[in-house]
């Protein structure tokens, strides 16, 4: 299933990334909604990573996007895997987590 992903980004990781890209200006208004969908995403990322046969309920396509980005960047797997809760994850890790994700994509055209 995920070998058959395009390369290319996808738009599913666009709320994902715009929620990193939040917390990396140091916005204060970020919507409720918008923190419980990352955690979301990050929990059913943490859990595929742990047993992905195990997995019982629905994946998320965001959760999908994000394990793809992960099984490219090694790195990238070692700060998902640490991330506190989203009101909880610094500038520099936004940053540093958008950079892994951005820079694997300018590098594939």
């Amino acid at each position: 299933m995920l070998a058959a992903a395009p390369k290319k980004m996808s738009r599913h990781l666009d709320t994902f990334c715009l929620a990193l890209r939040l917390i990396e200006q140091g916005r204060a208004d970020i919507p409720d909604h918008v923190a419980h969908d990352f955690d979301d995403i990050v929990d059913q990322v943490r859990a595929l990573l742990r047993d992905r046969h195990g997995v019982r309920h629905a994946i998320s396509p965001e959760a999908i996007a994000l394990l793809l980005e992960i099984r490219s960047k090694e790195r990238l797997r070692d700060a998902i895997g640490e991330l506190p809760c989203f009101n909880a994850i610094s500038r520099d890790t936004a940053r540093s987590i958008l950079s892994d994700i951005e820079q694997r994509f300018a590098h594939q055209d």
